[in-house]
């Protein structure tokens, strides 16, 4: 018994007294290292010649929380193996020192790109505005998920000073998902971001960005000044680039409708500027813009009408019905009248239902009228039969067979007695039999719309 407390004795004071080398000598399985294991074992054992053991050393140090480690692991951000370095940087980020700042933006140019990423990401979280200049710099690394994961970083300090840098992204950076990165990031820093963006947004290259920030940036603030440079945007092909845009507007209210519709009306401005001002009153839906869209029904360029149109079929029935009288009544040309029923058919407008049930009496209009009819109105287009008697045209209404005025016989120019080739020999007429009228057949196309009565159609005649 006596020797057994000896032996435990001995044991202690080794562990207390002996060098940090004896003690961790014996640990070589990376498993045995864990969070009972004493500070100056662990901080022996990061020296440790096996790389395993480094890299497991680092993590539980950085798992403890104790601050006294941090001159040993900031060592060991030198070390030769990448795993060794990644889990000092992953330990030295636990302990949440902004003081390691500068040591860890260092490691934004380790050789090992995942340890640049990982640090990239972790000073978004603990380094604060100190972090910046560095974050900039690693906007240049090769590898594209580093550079996202710097500008995640720049958007999670969100200090203003990392405006001009992310600007630099939506002009230059290769990727088009990381310019829309940079994009939000500088939508979300709101006003201070602005003035940027605008400058960004008269840019061809930068257009579409831009207007992405831009509409996040005016959730954040309602600067009515932007309303004109986004207006002025509006003159863009890119249907895309016009969405956008028009996002951004929608976020400023009443404000931007009303300069949207005194831009439609200014014809002193160009007519692409002035159409998509039209779309984008189409897109916001604010009712009030209704007037401007209907005096654009009667502007003299029919790009402009159609748009005005457009945005007027999704305003409501009163607009969409103001809009079909405009469009349907009012053009002189036939041919107009008749592409702007097609437009309006599928808003399901009434004066447009009347003109496309005229056009089932056209052969030439009569398959689109029919198929515009069925598939916006409902219900079917449909031929019918009627007939009538009239008087034969032949014979007059006389019976008699006109060729030979009824006797049967004719006489051929040698003066012999022919049977009549017309009737045969009966000297009935051989179109109405002797009856004097004959039935005829009309046909006529009638739409029935769905649960109604037939709307009639004017009779004509086969092959009319």
């Amino acid at each position: 018994m006596k020797r057994i407390a000896g032996i435990i004795i001995f044991l202690l004071l080794f562990c207390v007294y002996a060098p940090a080398s004896s003690r961790s000598a014996g640990i070589v399985n990376p498993e045995e290292i864990g969070n009972t294991v004493p500070l100056p074992v662990l901080l022996d054992l990061l020296k440790n010649e096996n790389s395993k053991v480094r890299e497991r050393a680092a993590e539980i140090l950085g798992e403890n929380g104790d601050a006294s480690a941090i001159t040993a692991l900031v060592d060991a951000l030198k070390d030769g193996s990448a795993a060794v370095r990644r889990s000092a940087v992953e330990a030295l980020a636990r302990l949440s020192d902004s003081s390691i700042t500068p040591v860890l933006a260092k490691m934004l140019k380790d050789p090992d790109k995942e340890i640049r990423g990982l640090t990239a990401e972790i000073l978004g979280e603990i380094g604060g505005p100190a972090a910046v200049p560095a974050l900039a710099e690693a906007l240049k690394d090769k590898v594209a998920a580093n550079r996202e994961r710097a500008i995640t970083s720049l958007g999670k300090i969100g200090d203003t000073a990392a405006i001009t840098v992310l600007s630099g992204v939506l002009r230059k950076d290769r990727e088009v998902a990381l310019r829309v990165s940079a994009a939000y990031v500088l939508g979300n820093m709101g006003e201070a971001a602005v003035p940027a963006l605008l400058k960004a947004l008269s840019a061809r290259s930068t257009k579409m960005y831009a207007a992405i920030a831009l509409g996040k940036a005016l959730e954040k603030t309602k600067d009515t000044a932007v309303i004109p440079a986004l207006i002025k945007a509006l003159d863009d092909r890119s249907i895309d680039i016009r969405k956008y845009i028009v996002i951004s507007l929608a976020k400023l209210g009443k404000p931007a409708v009303i300069a949207l519709a005194d831009n439609l009306g200014d014809r002193s401005k160009n007519e692409e500027e002035r159409k998509y001002s039209a779309e984008a009153l189409g897109t916001i839906g604010d009712t009030s813009a209704v007037p401007a869209l209907l005096e654009a029904m009667d502007d003299a360029s029919g790009e402009i009408r159609n748009y005005a149109a457009g945005s007027l079929s999704r305003m409501g029935k009163s607009a969409i019905e103001q809009a079909g009288r405009k469009m349907v009544e009012r053009e002189g040309s036939f041919d107009a009248r008749l592409k702007n029923a097609f437009f309006l058919a599928k808003f399901g407008e009434e004066k447009t239902l009347q003109f496309l049930t005229k056009l089932l009496n056209y052969d030439a209009y009569r398959p689109r009228a029919a198929q515009a009819l069925e598939q916006y109105y409902g219900g079917k287009v449909k031929k019918e039969s009627s007939s009538r008697e009239i008087t034969c045209p032949v014979c007059g209404g006389a019976k008699a067979c006109p060729g030979c005025g009824g006797s049967g016989k004719t006489v051929s120019a040698m003066l012999m007695p022919f049977t009549c080739g017309w009737c045969g020999g009966s000297g009935i007429c051989p179109t109405c039999a002797g009856k004097g009228r004959i039935t005829r057949l009309y046909y006529k196309y009638v739409y029935f719309p769905p649960g109604k009565i037939t709307i009639g159609m004017p009779e004509i005649e086969p092959g009319d």
